[in-house]
């Protein structure tokens, strides 16, 4: 894993809306923007320019936001606008102490 990168990125997650896959509130993530987002994938991406970090799934309409979470539901483009995805999760990184 290189951070130094140009296209990879640090990002911190604000809320709970991806705990059930182990990312919560205040985890830091390493997006990668070089990597091709495929369904399935746990993405950082832009629902009308608000970041979120979801995973990506397919539907007949075009990409879909799915949380992990049952309190959030997913986010489809004919809801929400447009959505860009920005780059795939590739790492959590947990801090043990401080």
């Amino acid at each position: 894993m290189n951070i130094r990168a140009p296209h990879v990125w640090i990002v911190q997650v604000e809320g709970d809306s991806m705990r059930d896959a182990g990312i919560f509130d205040g985890s830091r993530l390493v997006v990668d923007r070089s990597i091709t987002p495929s369904a399935g994938h746990i993405v950082l991406a832009y629902v009308d320019n608000q970041p979120l970090v979801k995973r990506l799934a397919r539907s007949p309409a075009g990409w879909i936001l799915e949380s992990a979470n049952p309190a959030y539901k997913s986010i489809a483009p004919s809801e929400y606008g447009t959505i860009e995805v920005f780059g795939v999760v590739t790492w959590d990184l947990t801090q043990h102490a401080q």
